[in-house]
């Protein structure tokens, strides 16, 4: 695909919209439009959960530029699952193994609530403008830590300490195991017109900012994914 041919719209959350003055360049899109060479009409509001993309304001806003959108990038579910809401997923340590660290009936249940929203998205397009390409992404796997971003943080670590998971190797093979039941239902979506980026795997422990955000060589290294990825088609 020739992006430069195209009208490319963004929505989503800090993946997609996080400060310049950080250090990092920006989010994806910024490391995309670089890389590219265009311009991104950018809707994404950092901490951002799919319901807020998907409520009624924002959703006018997405609705008007969908109209003459060729690509939508789709950046949500990881503040869905990410945040103080995080030890609402996990059962408290108690001998048996971090791989059975996580309550799978609670997490089924905030990603099927994630996956709603993702199929009013489809929805709204298929109304709109079927034409227009949706393209998601799994992020990648977060290093739980006490690292945040100025006020706001950590989102990962506190909940696991909570639970009594306090074992590094743990709490990363926790998190991965809720990034990846996320990744999976992405890619198992339904939705007509949809490439979904599987981003995981991406980033090593030098890509990230902090517990859940990359840095300047995490976000190019995901904006070529991206890039490599639309190339293809």
């Amino acid at each position: 695909m020739n992006l430069a041919s195209k009208r490319v719209v963004a929505e989503g959350d800090s993946w997609f919209d996080y400060p310049w003055w950080l250090m990092t360049g920006g989010g994806v899109v910024s490391h995309l439009e670089r890389l590219a060479g265009i311009s991104i009409k950018n809707l994404a509001n950092a901490g951002d959960e799919s319901r807020f993309m998907l409520s009624l304001k924002q959703r006018d806003k997405l609705e008007k530029e969908l109209k003459t959108a060729d690509v939508l990038l789709f950046s949500g579910g990881g503040n869905d699952i990410a945040g103080d809401q995080f030890c609402v997923w996990l059962d408290d340590n108690k001998g048996q193994g971090y791989y059975n660290a996580v309550d799978e009936s609670r997490l089924k249940a905030a990603l099927d609530f994630t996956m709603a929203m993702y199929d009013d998205l489809s929805m709204i397009r298929d109304e709109i403008n079927p034409n227009c390409l949706i393209v998601t992404h799994g992020y990648d796997f977060p290093i739980p830590s006490n690292d945040g971003v100025l006020w706001l943080g950590p989102w990962l670590k506190p909940s696991l300490d909570y639970c009594g998971w306090k074992d590094s190797t743990a709490q990363f093979n926790i998190a991965r195991q809720v990034l990846i039941a996320l990744n999976d239902r992405l890619i198992g979506w339904k939705a007509k017109n949809h490439l979904h980026i599987n981003t995981q795997g991406t980033l090593g422990k030098d890509d990230w900012q902090n517990e859940i955000h990359p840095n300047r060589k995490g976000f190019d290294k995901i904006a070529r994914k991206f890039l490599s990825a639309l190339d293809t088609l």
